[in-house]
């Protein structure tokens, strides 16, 4: 499949959630996720077919990420990481995909059928809801790959304390100070 199939089928995918949200679709809820499932599957099965190199898919993340596309930036790093499993920023980008996914879902209006106070992780794209602990994985896999790179630590810290774990926050926040300031003894 090429790039121009891969556009056609994002652009389909970006007007069926734009009617979804603005209640335009007049579709059962048991249809709806039957379609996001469907949408979803498609989507990984793209990628899982794709030629591209890891190095290409992560640049196509980064782009998604620059058009605040988080939830789309997921399947390129995803797959790059999953291409090359050394390949740090792959790692890094993903989880930070992850985190930006949880920022902005936390923007959107909750799907019908759902509790207004409920808190929902879930993008267009992904129906998980544990955001953070994919984060807090690809960064841990980012840190066993590079464990000098800083920034990973800045993020795990960042993602432990969503995540309550005061402790091992004020660990890898420490450890990237140290880094910062040409200390890895710490």
């Amino acid at each position: 499949i090429g790039a121009a199939a891969l556009l056609v089928f994002i652009t389909v995918g970006i007007v069926f959630w734009q009617k979804k949200l603005n209640g335009i679709e007049n579709v059962a809820n048991k249809e709806i996720t039957a379609s996001e499932e469907q949408f979803t599957q498609g989507f990984q099965d793209y990628f899982k077919n794709s030629p591209k190199t890891s190095f290409e898919l992560a640049l196509s993340g980064k782009k998604m990420l620059d058009k605040n596309l988080p939830e789309l930036a997921v399947f390129y790093f995803s797959r790059a990481a999953e291409i090359d499993t050394n390949y740090r920023d792959a790692a890094f980008y993903l989880g930070y995909s992850y985190l930006k996914t949880i920022e902005k879902g936390k923007t959107l209006r909750p799907r019908s059928g759902r509790a207004k106070n409920e808190k929902i992780y879930t993008s267009f794209y992904l129906p998980y809801t544990n955001f953070l602990e994919k984060a807090l994985d690809a960064f841990s896999k980012a840190r066993d790959l590079d464990p000098l790179y800083a920034p990973t630590y800045e993020f795990l810290a960042y993602t432990y304390t969503q995540l309550g774990d005061e402790k091992n926050a004020e660990i890898c926040y420490t450890k990237s100070v140290a880094l910062k300031h040409g200390n890895s003894n710490h």
